[in-house]
């Protein structure tokens, strides 16, 4: 093992990187002590550390800056129920999320992560890089003409805007993307069109998660229950759509029991799936950070 991920920004809105404002004021939690002597305690034992950012879903942004979400044509009850003003979208859970078009939230996010390297981060990964998808998306009003090819160019140039100004400072970029962009042609209705979104990143990292896939797919009754092969088409399809691209694959792997029992197999069988296509890096997930040692190779012995 020799990466690790660290939230610095989750759904919740709160940042873990000083410097940042929002509104004219500081934005910043103290989550962990002392950040820049945590990120050299890492790199001095060899530890790449990538900082992650969540983007478009976002509930402190929405709630103090209405202005930049996205806005319901019709007021939602939920909405206002969960504290935001009458007018803003929120999905199923009552949470808002920021229009993708708004260049100003694009700003945000580019100058969370300018922060996160400014603290040692060696690597920024974007996540819910996408737009809406669960809720009455119907009602979604955005600051510009919203079609499929129109949510894939907002993407992309948001991750344009964040190259320029990161690459100067010798930083890997990274996203976080559904596993199934690899499989499919379309954005997935959520702007995440695999082929247009590799231009202006090092790294891709789609959530290769068994659980997450339905019954059926792939031909599988039960992806969950089919971990090697559930992983092993979607790292196929991925590496289909980047032929020749500089890109890296590097998915997340499930380390979490969501229906089905991972047992050290099961985790230990999706990795493997990965190194059988030539693919040796990936990332291990699990939201309560606890991870199966046992599915690892121990150090120093051969990983395929």
């Amino acid at each position: 093992m020799n990466t690790v991920v660290i939230d610095v920004k989750e759904v919740e809105g709160d940042v873990f990187a000083p410097g940042v404002t929002l509104n004219g004021k500081p934005n910043y939690v103290a989550a962990i002590p002392d950040l820049k002597e945590y990120l050299s305690y890492l790199k001095a034992r060899g530890v790449f550390t990538i900082a992650r950012i969540t983007c478009f879903h976002d509930e402190k942004l929405t709630h103090l800056m209405p202005d930049w979400a996205i806005h319901s044509s019709t007021p939602l009850a939920l909405a206002t129920e969960h504290g935001y003003r009458k007018d803003v979208w929120v999905d199923h859970k009552g949470t808002a999320w920021a229009d993708p078009y708004n260049q100003a939230v694009g700003d945000y996010l580019i100058g969370i992560a300018e922060r996160a390297v400014d603290a040692g981060f060696q690597g920024i990964q974007f996540d819910y890089i996408r737009f809406p998808s669960d809720g009455p998306t119907r009602l979604c009003v955005y600051s510009q003409r919203h079609t499929p090819k129109s949510a894939v160019r907002a993407l992309v140039n948001f991750l344009h805007r964040a190259h320029d100004r990161l690459k100067p400072r010798n930083v890997e970029l990274s996203i976080d993307v559904f596993g199934l962009t690899g499989s499919y042609d379309d954005d997935l209705g959520i702007g995440q069109k695999l082929s247009e979104l590799l231009t202006y990143v090092d790294v891709i990292s789609p959530m290769m998660y068994p659980s997450h896939y339905a019954p059926g797919e792939f031909g599988l009754k039960s992806p969950n229950n089919s971990p090697y092969q559930t992983v092993s088409r979607s790292v196929e399809d991925t590496m289909r759509v980047l032929g020749a691209k500089p890109v890296q694959l590097r998915p997340y792997l499930q380390d979490f029991s969501l229906g089905v029992k991972y047992t050290p197999q099961k985790v230990r069988a999706q990795i493997e799936a990965t190194m059988d296509h030539g693919v040796n890096e990936w990332i291990l997930w699990n939201a309560a950070c606890r991870y199966t040692k046992e599915a690892l190779e121990p150090r120093g012995q051969p990983t395929n």
